[in-house]
């Protein structure tokens, strides 16, 4: 049976030309039919499926707008001027060539074929997967929308201009210098490699891992979208401009200082370096890791937009117009004060410290807690999720112990105009608090659980002289 009657019988929608040329829109999968031949200039567009038929050899000018299945087939060779708008996957066949001006919009898997060159003018939509294959050496200008998986091949360079818009893997080959101009879109894995030096302007849109290399410098004007791993290098300084989207991660290098400027849009871990400073207009997008540095003063302006963490370290001091976006835990610090504007999105840690008073207008997105500190009265201006103190040490507190169902001690404070109540997790107006009583509690219970907020907040108006009526 040949393809036309095929079509004809199973009532599959094509069209063909006056030159006889047939065109199916979408999916044609061939597999299991007996099938033997292809007509030249067919034309399919979605993918077409030829595994398992008795198809050895494919037309002139056949264009796939999908992907092309050969798997388990005869065919040796590709027809110049094939076109892949999907994937093309080699593995299993015995194609040893590929064509001039071949062009996939897909992936191209040549694992363990017998494909031992690359033709000029490749161009590869999505990945390009030559582990295991005999290839040794890449064209000029070749372009990889996706990925390029070069481990186990003979190749020891890789051609000027390469551009890879996805991972580029080189552990495990005998590379051991990269081009110049060379941009990866995605991750650069030099792990396991010769690699002893970066080229300059090497822009790398995902993480650069460089851990256990012999590169000892990175080149000015790095760019670097992901995360950037030095660990275990030789690397002892970074160059100014360094621009890093994810985490940076500098344990176990000689590095002893940062560069003006840097900009880490991850987390940042200084643990076990030997930097003792950092520089001003820091900015780092994730946590701040300081603990068990050398690291005795915080920059002006330091922005942090995930966790900080200060234990161990010498600071004693922070510094005004600090702004943490996640937690700040200043237990085990020597830390005495809090500076004015200090806004925190995460929660605030001050248990065990030295700090004795709380600045106006502080922000706290998390809970605050007070508990052991020399803390004795709380600001009239400040705002928190949640507020953990112990009230008998507080002069503007008034508390009631064996509250509700946890028996627990409620409290209350004055904030700006307002009465709050803070009860367990809970921290807002004692209007809020008897709503929230009221969808959790019922009858005497309830009533005795608001009674108990109630008489906190008498008490501490006639104690502040505040009127009551005015608060409601």
């Amino acid at each position: 049976m040949n393809l036309l009657a095929y079509l004809e019988k199973h009532r599959i929608p094509f069209t063909a030309n006056d030159a006889g040329h047939i065109s199916v829109g979408g999916f044609l999968d061939l597999e299991g039919t007996g099938i033997t031949s292809l007509p030249d200039g067919l034309s399919v567009g979605g993918s077409l499926d030829l595994e398992g038929t008795g198809i050895t050899s494919l037309p002139d000018g056949l264009s796939v707008g999908g992907s092309l299945y050969l798997r388990g087939t005869g065919i040796t060779s590709l027809p110049d001027g094939l076109s892949v708008g999907g994937s093309l996957d080699l593995r299993g066949t015995g194609i040893t060539s590929l064509p001039d001006g071949l062009s996939v919009g897909g992936s191209l898997d040549l694992r363990g074929t017998g494909i031992t060159s690359l033709p000029d003018g490749l161009s590869v939509g999505g990945s390009l997967d030559l582990e295991g294959t005999g290839i040794t050496s890449l064209p000029d200008g070749l372009s990889v929308g996706g990925s390029l998986y070069l481990r186990g091949t003979g190749i020891t360079s890789l051609p000027d201009g390469l551009s890879v818009g996805g991972f580029l893997y080189l552990r495990g080959t005998g590379i051991t210098s990269l081009p110049d101009g060379l941009s990866v879109g995605g991750s650069l894995d030099l792990r396991g490699t010769g690699i002893t030096s970066l080229p300059d302007g090497l822009s790398v849109g995902g993480s650069l891992d460089l851990r256990g290399t012999g590169i000892t410098s990175l080149p000015d004007g790095l760019s670097v979208g992901g995360f950037l791993d030095l660990e275990g290098t030789g690397i002892t300084s970074l160059p100014d401009g360094l621009s890093v989207g994810g985490s940076l991660y500098l344990r176990g290098t000689g590095i002893t200082s940062l560069p003006d400027g840097l900009s880490v849009g991850g987390f940042l871990y200084l643990r076990g370096t030997g930097i003792t400073s950092l520089p001003d207009g820091l900015s780092v997008g994730g946590s701040l890791d300081l603990e068990g540095t050398g690291i005795t003063s915080l920059p002006d302006g330091l922005s942090v937009g995930g966790f900080l963490y200060l234990r161990g370290t010498g600071i004693t001091s922070l510094p005004d117009g600090l702004s943490v976006g996640g937690s700040l835990d200043l237990r085990g610090t020597g830390i005495t004060s809090l500076p004015d504007g200090l806004s925190v999105g995460g929660s605030l840690d001050l248990r065990g410290t030295g700090i004795t008073s709380l600045p106006d207008g502080l922000s706290v997105g998390g809970f605050l807690d007070l508990e052991g500190t020399g803390i004795t009265s709380l600001p009239e201006s400040f705002s928190a999720d949640s507020v953990y103190l112990d009230p008998e040490h507080f002069s503007n507190v008034t508390h009631r112990k064996n509250c509700g169902r946890n028996n627990r001690t409620i409290f209350a404070a004055w904030v700006g105009d307002i009465p709050h109540i803070a009860a367990g997790c809970f921290w807002g107006p004692i209007h809020e608090f008897e709503e929230r009583v009221d969808n959790e509690y019922s009858g005497d219970r309830a009533e005795a659980y608001k009674q108990a907020a109630r008489a906190c907040v008498e008490e501490l108006a006639i104690n502040l002289g505040k009127n009551l009526e005015k608060a409601a």
